[in-house]
């Protein structure tokens, strides 16, 4: 059985994991592990599980505890009480820690005699920790004294070892282990001052003397210390060149059998990614079937995702697997100011690390590839390759049939490694970045308020591994700062790269790097990209932004998502990180070609839009009223050959779209801004977007009068109105198509005059004033019946029926849809089509022809779910659910109803919901449902008061008063039924 302590305290045997879940049981257990074969009294155990608050059943719990961990470890011999309390026997080796103390005690015995040996001593020693000793369990007393007691033992051999190292001229390997023992502890100097020698020694003189200064500086600001005599002395013979400071003549030495342990210290901080290290932990696993099979796990995301330590935090746990040893070697493919590391630099240090001299390694890069390849033939090992950039970099340091695991990571895709397993890494998620953020600040208590702002932070952070670790390394030394503080600090987009830099550790320099590795035409999509106002995009918006061809902007950004610049959100969607866009932005207004690009890409986007619209809108309905047809353009526009995928691609694009809307008036192109909004707003009121479209019509109500653009205003004014109306505004909405229709007279527009009459017969009739209604129809009718009126005439025509039907004239009505319909046949409009064999159902039901009825809405129920009209769809199906009723089918009925009041509020059409509600507590009414009825059509009343429709209000309000006066429920004639829109 082993015991380990050396990191999450876990206990394993030769069959696997031993899971101990309790937290008082594992808190228990860890006690007992630090004081193995020495007896713990009762008084004592209880004093550390429940500190000073211990319950009045406390030994009878305690015997509880031990007796369950007596079940996972074996029994009364392993855990036994001997003495006056309970003692884990165990033998030495079978505990991590013990074995860490006697590897770093052999190593000291043996140093000046062997340093070499007492090198691989130390790293068999560091191999056995796979982060912080005894992991989340200490908090105070004892446990904790004994954690902090072999955390430092730990870095005790550290700088053993690398003064080992340095010894023996390893300089060049140890820099980049170096460098983060460095940031992670800042003020042992023992590792600083290795930091300068190594530099030195490698040719970097001005980077020793940087990582002086730096240090100096934090010990000034954070202790208010000067750094001690060695170091300063340090700084001075590397300031003289002290030759005494000259690497030593490396040792000849012969290919020996090293097992190195060369991975870095699992970050005690690692959080979360529970499903990603699940995955990789299953890597072990996959050679099972093919022994001497290597496995290749390729880890890829933006700079900053966190791939370093994921890999490291997994390679941690697996090292028991890989008795071979560990090898870990950055590459430094996206490392500020350092050239990446090639093959066989890479090989010369892992040929090394094996064990092999340097006249034994072969100076041909094939050559040592061989050699390395058959060093770890008969070896099972666990390689991580970090920070790589690109297939042929790491191509040469994979083991041949060795059954290992290599682990590799980098910025980029590895499209090219065959057979390796992929894994892309995204961002935290929300849990994940508030926990890390909080542990890191040391917040151990947080308040809900502190929750609240922590998640703010994270999320101004765009949950970025790097970026929280900066905000909370802030409000860590940063003492006089509050989570408030550093929330208030990245409120502002334009700043908050600047705010998200420490020291060496910088959110924008990481950028950068994987920035400047692609080349100029994929960086000048990048920065136009960029610009795009919406959350996401295709590759037609990123073609018409960019001004190329749609097959030239797929290659580029094929580019930028294999550089991690660029997220994939599904097929054919794109979309920044915000932090990302932010960086991309400030590139932009940094290039020299920055006010003209912005200013082409500002009118590509809105001519691209105009085009997109005005095609959904003349998919939808051929003849659409009064929409101006653009003019021709070279940009590439969707193919929208089906009203399902004019939907489709409106629904992707409408949030987008107003998007645009909403910053255009800053653009300076006004013509084209109130062009584009007359397109969408026609297309927005069949989506019932009508707050949307009223908010879109005041910015190109402005805008057309500052270009004075008359006849956009005028239909600018009709569609706000109309926004209105829906929206049960309706004398402000009467006001707009007053102005409206001036305009149009003014500018001799009959066509446009007549659209906003019949939207003011709409307006008359819901008021109740039919007869107003009716004259209103008749004076557009007479405006002319040339070709573009077509539409309209249709339109005026079905109107006039519902007139019509309300007045009980059905002969009237029947003969308006009879006039209506060789009009709507020649215009090719599904939508019209779907409107006309409504109304004649609606005329035929009231006659009290219900087959006929039936087959006419049937035909309208067609094209509505053909054009995806749920206004429509949602009318019919209650015209049917009242033929149902009427002819006595009770539970058809009220299934009818009850599915249109769903398609209705999904819409939030309160007009069509007081008739459906109407017309469902006249069936429920029939049914002898008196409750279900009064409650229906009480919401009926209500909804009908709140549109102001006379008309149903009246209906409605008979009906309940019937409801409520009858003792038993009486089914009423059809005549009484109002009239379905």
């Amino acid at each position: 059985m082993q015991f380990s302590v050396l990191g999450p305290v876990s206990v394993s045997t030769s069959e696997g994991p031993v899971t101990v879940e309790a937290p008082k049981q594992r808190l228990l257990l860890a006690h007992l592990i630090s004081r193995t074969n020495h007896p713990l009294p009762p008084d004592s155990l209880i004093e550390l599980l429940w500190s000073h608050n211990p319950p009045s059943s406390a030994r009878k719990a305690l015997a509880w505890h031990v007796m369950q961990l007596r079940n996972v470890l074996g029994g009364k011999e392993r855990l036994a009480w001997h003495g006056n309390g309970y003692v884990l026997n165990t033998e030495r080796d079978e505990v991590d820690a013990a074995r860490f103390e006697e590897l770093h005690r052999q190593a000291t015995a043996v140093r000046d005699a062997d340093p070499r040996r007492a090198a691989q001593l130390l790293n068999q020693a560091l191999g056995l920790w796979r982060g912080t000793a005894y992991g989340e369990l200490p908090e105070s007393g004892a446990l904790l004294e004994e954690a902090n007691r072999l955390n430092e033992l730990r870095l005790v051999a550290l700088e053993a070892r690398c003064d080992i190292d340095l010894e023996l001229g390893r300089h060049g390997d140890i820099v980049p282990e170096l460098t983060g023992l460095v940031a992670d502890h800042p003020f042992r100097e023992k590792f600083r001052a290795a930091l300068m020698l190594a530099l030195y020694r490698c040719g970097r003189q001005a980077d020793a003397l940087r990582s002086y200064r730096e240090g100096r500086t934090r010990f000034a600001e954070e202790l208010g210390l000067e750094p001690g005599p060695s170091l300063r002395q340090l700084e001075q013979r590397i300031l003289n060149a002290d030759p005494g400071l000259d690497a030593p003549v490396a040792e000849t030495a012969t290919i020996a059998s090293v097992v190195p342990a060369q991975l870095p210290a699992d970050l005690r901080s690692f959080t979360g990614r529970e499903p990603e290290v699940a995955r990789l932990l299953d890597l072990s696993t996959v050679d099972t079937n093919r022994p001497g099979a290597i496995v290749v796990g390729a880890l890829d995301g933006m700079a900053g995702i966190g791939k370093t330590a994921l890999a490291v935090h997994v390679a941690q746990r697996l090292t028991a697997s890989y008795p071979g040893g560990q090898l870990f070697i950055d590459l430094h493919g996206f490392t500020e100011g350092v050239t990446p590391v090639t093959p066989g630099q890479a090989l010369d240090r892992m040929l090394r690390t094996l064990g092999v001299a340097l006249q034994q390694i072969p100076p041909d890069v094939d050559e040592r590839a061989a050699l390395y390849r058959s060093l770890l033939a008969d070896r099972r090992m666990l390689i991580v390759l970090d920070n790589a950039v690109n297939e042929a970099q790491v191509t040469p340091l994979l083991p041949g049939a060795s059954g290992s695991l290599v682990l590799i990571t980098s910025r980029r895709r590895l499209v090219g490694l065959e057979g390796a397993q992929y894994l892309q890494l995204d961002v935290l998620s929300p849990d994940e970045a508030v926990s890390l953020l909080l542990r890191l600040a040391e917040i151990s208590q947080p308040s809900d308020a502190d929750r609240e702002l922590a998640a703010e932070i994270v999320t101004l952070c765009g949950r970025l591994p790097l970026a929280v670790r900066i905000a909370a390394a802030k409000l860590r030394h940063r003492r006089h700062w509050s989570l408030r503080t550093v929330r208030d600090r990245l409120l502002d987009e334009r700043d908050r790269l600047h705010q998200l830099e420490l020291g060496e550790r910088s959110v924008s320099a990481a950028f950068t790097m994987s920035y400047e590795d692609i080349d100029a035409e994929a960086r000048r999509v990048f920065r136009l990209l960029s610009l795009f106002p919406g959350s996401h995009f295709d590759v037609l918006v990123a073609a018409a932004l960019a001004d190329r061809s749609v097959a030239v902007v797929e290659e580029l950004l094929d580019v930028l998502i294999e550089a991690n610049l660029l997220t994939v959100l599904g097929p054919g969607r794109f979309a920044f990180h915000d932090l990302l866009r932010r960086f991309a932005n400030q590139a932009h207004e940094a290039a020299a070609d920055y006010a003209t690009e912005t200013a082409e890409l500002h009118s590509r986007l809105l001519n691209y839009y105009r085009h997109a619209v005005y095609s959904v809108a003349t998919t939808i309905d051929p003849g659409m009223v009064n929409l101006a047809e653009p003019p021709q353009t070279a940009l590439a526009l969707p193919e929208l050959p089906t009203t399902e995928s004019a939907h489709d691609w409106y629904q992707a694009e409408h949030l987008n779209v107003f998007a645009v809307i909403d910053l255009a008036p800053d653009w300076g192109l006004d013509e084209q801004l109130c062009q584009l909004v007359n397109a969408v707003s026609t297309v927005s009121i069949i989506f019932s977007h009508y707050q949307w479209q009223y908010d879109m019509c005041e910015r190109g109500l402005q805008a057309a009068r500052r270009c004075g653009d008359r006849d956009c205003e005028a239909r600018l004014l009709n569609h706000q109105a109309l926004a209105l109306r829906k929206l049960d505004r309706v004398p402000e909405a009467v006001a707009l198509h007053e102005q409206s229709l001036l305009l149009r007279r003014e500018l001799g527009d009959r066509l446009g005059e007549a659209a906003i009459l019949n939207n003011l017969g709409l307006i008359h009739r819901r008021a109740g004033a039919l007869d107003k209604a009716i004259a209103t129809y008749e004076q557009a009718l007479r405006l002319g019946d040339d070709a573009r009126m077509m539409s309209i005439h249709a339109l005026l025509r079905s109107n006039l029926a519902e007139c019509w039907i309300r007045l009980e004239r059905f002969d009237a009505a029947l003969e308006q849809v009879r006039l209506a319909e060789p009009i709507i046949t020649e215009l090719g409009s599904e939508r019209q089509t779907a409107r006309l064999q409504h109304y004649y159902g609606s005329v035929y039901y009231h006659l009290g022809e219900y087959d006929r009825a039936l087959r006419h809405f049937a035909r309208s129920l067609e094209y509505c779910e053909r054009v995806m009209e749920p206004y429509g769809h949602a009318s019919v199906l209650n015209g049917m659910a009242n033929v149902y009723r009427d002819r006595g089918d009770i539970p058809t009925a009220v299934d009818f109803h009850e599915r249109a009041l769903l398609l209705c509020r999904s819409i939030s059409d309160t007009d069509l919901e007081a008739l459906i509600l109407y017309g469902l507590g006249r069936t429920h009414r029939a049914a002898g449902h008196r409750e279900l009825a009064l409650s229906n059509l009480r919401a009926a009343v209500a909804a009908a008061t709140q549109t102001g429709d006379a008309y149903q209000l009246e209906h409605a309000n008979r009906e309940l008063a019937d409801t409520q006066a009858a003792d038993h429920p009486q089914r009423l004639e059809s005549s009484d039924t109002p009239a379905v829109n």
